[in-house]
């Protein structure tokens, strides 16, 4: 799409199908499908049965030992699995912020999704299971950090027993993801993205927001990035190295 299409604002009075679809547009790599039964695995079935869980995280292993090669362990795989889960989900409570002011808040049932990712994502949504709220202005993100983590406490915690990492380390991932929904979709909305991550990682700590606080960008061969809060562990693979936003490297502020 052109920038200028980027630019535009949803109109108002829009359905909730059709602010699923904007929500995709959004970012990159989603290929949402808006149906009244999705058919592949929900967070609330992930969350419940611990099998359906463990099969899934084998099968991001498998695929990523044929794509890394041997060096993959198994606990990468699973980081990166939650990575993905986070990432859809603060697409749909975050991602319509800077353009709509809106936060869609899906049931645990609502989304369908489709393993392992690979270039793009692929679930299906029933609409029927999405919330719509209008976004205070003058507290943008400080609810929806409540919501996502609300949504996602019980699937971090189901996650344990497959990361070799503890509570802090699952959250920065979401936040992590979070923070990369919401910069694609600040950039398509014409918006500051460094605003618009500072105004999302200043909202006040509060005991119902397990996601990380403050903000540090840094300077890359791109220009400004923002730097993670956790670690994705690609350099632990054999063969690759650290991200320019890693948090393992040396801070070199943006200019």
């Amino acid at each position: 799409m052109s920038a200028e299409t980027d630019c535009q604002s949803p109109p108002p009075n829009i359905d909730t199908s059709t602010l699923l679809r904007a929500a995709a547009r959004a970012v990159d790599g989603l290929d949402l499908t808006v149906e009244s039964a999705p058919r592949g695995s929900t967070l609330q079935s992930l969350t419940d049965d611990p099998a359906a869980l463990a099969s899934v995280v084998d099968l991001y292993h498998e695929y990523h030992l044929d794509t890394f090669g041997p060096d993959t362990r198994r606990d990468i795989s699973a980081l990166w699995l939650l990575q993905d889960i986070a990432w859809l989900h603060a697409i749909m409570v975050i991602g319509l912020i800077p353009s709509a002011g809106a936060s869609l808040v899906p049931s645990t049932t609502a989304i369908g999704m489709h393993f392992p990712r690979d270039f793009a994502f692929s679930v299906e949504v029933n609409p029927g299971g999405i919330g719509v709220r209008r976004i205070d202005p003058a507290r943008r993100y400080a609810e929806p950090r409540r919501a996502l983590t609300s949504l996602l406490a019980p699937f971090v915690s189901a996650m344990a027993g497959h990361l070799h990492a503890g509570p802090r380390a699952a959250w920065a991932c979401v936040t992590d993801m979070a923070s990369s929904a919401l910069s694609t979709a600040a950039q398509r909305a014409c918006l500051q993205v460094t605003h618009e991550l500072q105004e999302f990682s200043s909202c006040p700590a509060t005991d119902a927001d397990r996601l990380l606080h403050g903000l540090t960008m840094r300077s890359s061969p791109s220009g400004p990035i923002r730097r993670r809060h956790g670690c994705c562990l690609l350099y632990a693979i054999g063969g690759m190295d650290v991200c320019f936003s890693c948090p393992r490297l040396p801070d070199s502020p943006a200019s």
